[in-house]
């Protein structure tokens, strides 16, 4: 994964130690026998907790390592600068530490609490400060190692609540671009939608977990939370940022987020994508990709040794993807990304620097009705009738530009105690353009002058040409995170913290008339203005966690409490009624909620058992477009839930198998009630519409059979159904009774299995997975159902070494090898949906070089 920082290698084996290429750079770590714990090492460790030094050692020392989170979370360790064997430098940074490592598989060194059970049927142990000669035991024959698991996904071990985290290896094995979103797909509970393997359109990508969609989950790039909402024009999702190559860790928690978590909508669980930071070391790292739908993209990463002595290390890489759509050639799509992070590391502390910029242009995808039929499709050429070449596909076109700025650090102030404060800030820019038919135009425009037969700020469309509205929306979002970590000896922690963010959020959308060219007339009054708002919203949350190990650490229990107060205020022409009306306004609401309990344990029962279970109250504040929805509820309650977990882990040496089952009780769900119609902005209300009862089952094997050979597979079960009938209302029928009650939740599998089988050697690799999806329904009257659907992938690479130093990679990745056709993203209605079509058979062939 990573070389050692700070330590120039003779050339051979620095080439030898940057394994990275078109696959990605996915050696998370190399083999260790027992001898190599005496090898010397130069480190550059600052003084922090424990998890990120062990991170640092893993990455300095090019080996494994796998603990559990909570023992390592917030435990203080050393600094360590100079020459170190691993063995002396796990013994300083583990201190008085109970805490014991084992040597297995293939050289994966694994922590555990000291003798414990739990690990008494792995290799014996590398008993620190008291490990010489044979007392050591002999490493394995190779013939006897198993792959180790860790590298490919970590079940949580320790966590409290059911939780996975995907390592590198697991990210090289796809397309060089892959949306990060997607790697959850092979995870329990987890359905990840998206219209190509990139993610490119954002309209057509969606996540969901246990029933919960993105806009209820807590989500964080380099713990900096995103904002994932209801509306895409509005959201950041990872793929805008991050590259897979520079993806380290996804760390998933599909029960419910830690009170520690940053986000004031998380009702489910919890996703934080951390990038990798800088080598230590100067290397490079490239990629060319072509493939299916005329896809090109282009990556490059330099990584930086010292900058100057005891100075930084640095990174700084760069992507460009173009595509076509699927469905329409003519159709471009297209991505530009650039990543820049500097660490400085201090004796007691470090600081990190990161700029994340992304950069997106693209079409809209047309979208069907459940019996195929098109509900918005575009047209390739125009036709001279202006209803029909409103649709044309160059109309119909979005963007973004986004920067997002971190300033990371992590001070040492005592022996047991370390403070971790982040502040940053995220500008961003779009727009969106769409044609509307002259009889749409007509009708805004005849609405726009129902009050006032004399207003002077619009003028009538044209009626032999469409009509198009342009949308244009900037935000700034500042903020600061912050975690203080206080140990009281060896099993006794507690952490406390707090988020604070100021976020400011304008949109304005005219609708102009159109000339013979398709430019819009923007210097002439527009025929209609649908809003011209801004919102701002003010977050501060507050947390403490308190986590204690007893009877051995066999038991660890964690309490804690996050408190949430959110105000938010909306002005300007919110919506279309209000610009007809010639009435500006202010609406403002302020949710809190000062208390949400969590309370969890783990247990070792026995050797490589551990059982779990949490309890969690989780609140999410009114949503955005509530404020500005042309009937405001200023009555709206936040919605909650109460979310309980209980499982079972099992591990050894070739296996791990995880079994969970949870129930969600989901209260006072917030719906818009709505006119869906793609010319206008519909009339709509926002109202809290009852509950939402779930219950599942999670279960998981991932199995070594033979040396370099891994087997895994999921099973996830769903019963995610409404609780009450509830009240909507639309300008034809008025005030109605929607039968809901005991109705399945639209957009949500009852039932999802996996299997994936993965083979690595050396510098080959090859893999397959399968994942099917079972049914769902598109409306919440249960009226559209979707039949389930399978897929199958294959993915292939191998790297060679070229006389002159680099290495050479080169990977084949296949998507839906039977080109089964089905329904991807849906996007959910009352008495109908909208589907988007998934990904076809496609194929990609990468290139890559590393030196």
């Amino acid at each position: 994964m990573h070389a050692d920082a700070g330590l120039r290698r003779p050339r051979r084996a620095r080439t030898a130690a940057c394994v990275a290429a078109l696959s990605g750079y996915w050696l998370a770590a190399s083999s260790v026998a027992a001898a190599d714990l005496q090898a010397p090492l130069q480190l550059d460790i600052p003084a922090q907790s424990l998890g990120p030094s062990l991170n640092l050692l893993s990455q300095q020392a090019r080996v494994q390592i796998v603990a559990p989170a909570a023992s390592v979370a917030s435990r203080p360790a050393p600094a360590l600068r100079g020459l170190y064997s691993l063995q002396q430098a796990l013994d300083r940074l583990l201190g008085d530490a109970a805490l014991q490592y084992r040597l297995i598989g293939d050289g994966t060194l694994v922590l555990s609490p000291r003798d414990t059970p739990s690990l008494r049927s792995m290799p014996p142990v590398l008993a620190r400060d008291r490990c010489e000669g044979a007392a050591c035991g002999e490493p394995p024959a190779a013939s006897d190692v198993p792959v180790q698991l860790q590298t490919i996904s970590v079940f949580g071990a320790g966590e409290v609540r059911a939780a996975n985290a995907l390592l590198e290896p697991r990210f090289s094995n796809q397309v060089s671009g892959f949306a990060p979103q997607s790697f959850l797909n092979l995870l329990p509970g987890v359905d990840t939608q998206t219209t190509d393997p990139y993610g490119l359109y954002e309209f057509g990508t969606s996540v969901r977990i246990r029933g919960f969609a993105a806009d209820q989950l807590a989500i964080t790039l380099d713990g900096v939370p995103l904002e994932e909402t209801a509306d895409t024009r509005d959201d950041t999702p990872p793929n805008r940022y991050i590259d897979s190559e520079n993806l380290e860790r996804l760390q998933v928690a599909q029960g419910s987020a830690d009170v520690d978590t940053p986000s004031f909508h998380a009702l489910g669980g919890s996703l934080r994508y951390r990038s990798s930071d800088p080598l230590g070391v100067w290397h490079h790292n490239s990629s060319v990709s072509v493939g299916s739908d005329q896809a090109r993209r282009v990556f490059a990463r330099v990584d930086s040794a010292p900058l100057w002595s005891d100075g930084p290390i640095a990174m700084l890489s760069g992507s460009r993807l173009h595509a076509v759509q699927a469905q329409n050639p003519l159709a471009t799509m297209s991505s530009h990304r650039a990543q820049f992070k500097a660490v400085q590391a201090f004796d007691t502390g470090r600081v990190t620097f990161g700029w994340l910029y992304g950069d997106r242009d693209d079409h809209d995808v047309g979208s069907y009705n459940f019996d195929g039929s098109a509900n918005l499709v575009y047209a390739q050429r125009l036709s001279g009738d202006p209803a029909r070449d409103a649709r044309y596909y160059d109309y119909w076109r979005n963007g973004r530009t986004d920067h997002l700025l971190t300033l990371g650090t992590e001070w040492q102030l005592a022996p047991d105690t370390s403070l971790q404060l982040q502040p940053y800030i995220e500008f961003k820019r779009g727009y969106g353009v769409a044609g509307v038919t002259p009889e749409a135009a007509s009708t805004a425009y005849g609405q726009a002058l129902a009050g006032n037969p004399d207003r002077r700020d619009v003028q009538p469309p044209d009626d032999d040409r469409p009509s198009g509205r342009r949308e244009s929306l900037s935000g700034e979002r500042r903020g600061l995170t912050l975690n203080l970590q206080k140990g009281f000896g060896a099993r006794h922690q507690l952490s406390l913290g707090g988020w604070l963010q100021h976020y400011d959020f304008s949109q304005r959308r005219p609708l102009y008339r159109m000339g013979a060219d398709g430019q819009l007339y923007d210097d002439q009054p527009a025929v209609t203005l649908f809003y011209d708002r801004h919102v701002e919203t003010q977050v501060y949350q507050l947390y403490a966690k308190d986590s204690i190990r007893l009877i051995d650490n066999l038991l660890t229990l964690q309490i804690g409490s996050k408190s949430l107060y959110v105000d938010r205020v909306a002005s300007g022409y919110l919506n279309n009624a209000a610009f007809n009306a010639e009435q500006q306004q202010q609406r403002s609401k302020t949710d809190r909620d000062y208390l949400q309990p969590q309370i969890g344990l783990t247990w070792t029962i026995a050797a490589g058992r551990e059982v779990f279970a949490n309890y969690a109250e989780n609140f999410s504040a009114t949503p955005r477009l509530a404020f500005v929805s042309s009937s405001f509820n200023d009555h709206l309650k936040p919605e909650t839930s109460s979310n309980i977990d209980l499982g079972l882990r099992i591990t050894s040496d070739r296996t791990a198998v995880t079994l969970s089952m949870y129930h969600i009780d989901y209260r006072d769900r917030v719906l818009g009630l709505q006119l869906t119609d793609p010319d206008l902005v519909g009339v709509d209300t926002y109202d809290n519409v009852g509950a939402i009862r779930t219950l599942g089952m999670e279960a998981a094997l991932y199995w070594n059979p033979m040396p370099r050979w891994r087997i895994g597979s999921t099973l996830s079960l769903n019963q995610s159904r409404f609780d009450t009938d509830y009240q909507s209302s639309d300008q034809q029928r008025g005030v109605y009774r929607v039968d809901s009650a005991g109705r399945n939740v639209p957009a949500t599998p009852s039932r999802m299995m996996t299997v994936d089988l993965s083979w690595r050697h050396a510098t080959t690799f090859a893999g397959a997975d399968f994942k099917y999806t079972g049914p769902r329904y598109g409306d919440t009257l249960n009226q559209e159902r979707v039949g389930g659907y399978a897929l199958v992938n294959l993915n292939a690479g191998h790297s060679i070494d070229s006389r002159f130093g680099p290495r050479l990679s080169v990977q084949a990745n296949l998507y839906n090898l039977l080109d089964r056709p089905y329904f991807g993203t849906i996007v959910p209605g009352e008495d109908r949906a909208v589907y988007n079509i998934g990904i076809g058979r496609s194929v990609y062939l990468m290139l890559g070089l590393s030196y």
